[in-house]
């Protein structure tokens, strides 16, 4: 059902911004690949129970259209691929083991972005202000975690704990050097806040601040 929503809601902006006229002499194709930089933070958990996060590796790929509305304004719309690895540990502090049980998890999450981005400079390196909005749908999570039960610890699957989506905000800030009048190279950065947690047992929210080089072509 989610999936079947993005697609439609694809379709449907795609739609709308190719029944403006000049749609293609005012928008740019291309596509991105970099690294990820997360940050966990445990919001609850176990009382008795001590938790790590730590990013092991995580980067995204994918392709993104901007539409230039004039010589200010532009949207930046597409789907990106995410995959995040990360390791936690859990510490049980009245455990029969008190040594902390380290899970490798990886996390693989299909994302759309909606971003506003404006322009301060304009010309051959074009500097901009990036403002937007992003969903993202999991696609598969892999993994299991030692999680503390009584005095044990027992081995539960990623799948029961993790978020089936997530949704966030994000600010951030551009570049563009225009190579030709129709292509471009790019690098955006930007900090990405999650609204909703993606682990339930215990509830972490995550941060990120993705780092997001480019090629850009104006048909």
């Amino acid at each position: 059902m989610q999936k079947s929503l993005l697609v439609g809601i694809a379709m449907l902006l795609t739609s709308a911004f190719c029944a403006q006229s000049n749609y293609w002499s005012k928008s740019k194709i291309g596509f991105v690949i970099g690294p990820k930089l997360t940050n966990s933070t445990i919001i609850s958990g176990a009382s008795n129970t001590s938790y790590t996060f730590a990013d092991k590796g995580s980067f995204n790929f994918g392709a993104n259209m901007i539409t230039k509305f004039n010589d200010r304004v532009a949207l930046n719309y597409g789907i990106v691929a995410n995959w995040n690895s990360i390791e936690r540990k859990d510490k049980c502090e009245t455990c029969d083991i008190p040594v902390a049980q380290t899970s490798n998890l990886k996390y693989k999450y299909l994302s759309i972005p909606l971003q506003l981005q404006v322009y301060f400079q304009n010309d051959r390196l074009d500097i901009f202000g990036i403002a937007g909005f992003n969903y993202n749908l999991l696609t598969r999570s892999h993994g299991n975690y030692a999680s503390a039960s009584g005095t044990q610890y027992e081995l539960i699957s990623l799948n029961e704990s993790t978020a089936k989506s997530l949704y966030g905000v994000e600010v951030g800030a551009g570049i563009d050097y225009n190579l030709t009048y129709r292509g471009s190279l790019r690098l955006n950065v930007t900090y990405q806040h999650f609204l909703n947690s993606y682990s339930t047992i215990p509830e972490v929210k995550m941060s990120a601040i993705s780092i997001q080089p480019g090629i850009f072509y104006q048909f």
